[in-house]
């Protein structure tokens, strides 16, 4: 796509050159009630009960960061389930001999669910 050099906004350029022509500057006595009120907030003494608040501990930090309970809880519980999924499927996929018959059977944990796979 070209463009043109043409401009047809003749109204949206004349407000704009009216806002860049009419910035109104700040009294300098503005400026000076500035500087005297953030002098004198910063001249007197600290209060007992403005004084800042110390940061929490590391650990009690990360456990807000982390969410607590509830989320902690899940971490552990998921952890929990992949050690025992990691454990299992090893443990699980074996080939293993029955003792009344020639054939060999495999574990699999998850045989159930390729029928859900299936769906689409």
């Amino acid at each position: 796509m070209t463009q043109s050099n043409k401009n047809d906004d003749f109204d949206l350029d004349a407000l704009f050159q009216e806002a860049r022509i009419g910035v109104p500057t700040p009294n300098p006595a503005l400026f000076d009630q500035i500087i005297a009120d953030a002098q004198s907030v910063l001249d007197e003494p600290l209060s007992e009960t403005s004084k800042p608040v110390s940061s929490p501990p590391w650990w009690r930090q990360l456990w807000i960061d982390i969410g607590g309970w509830p989320t902690v809880t899940g971490l552990a519980t998921a952890g929990i389930f992949g050690v025992w999924i990691g454990m299992s499927s090893d443990l699980l996929s074996t080939q293993t001999i029955a003792p009344d018959t020639n054939t060999v059977e495999l574990s699999d944990p998850f045989s159930g669910l390729d029928l859900a796979m299936l769906e689409g």
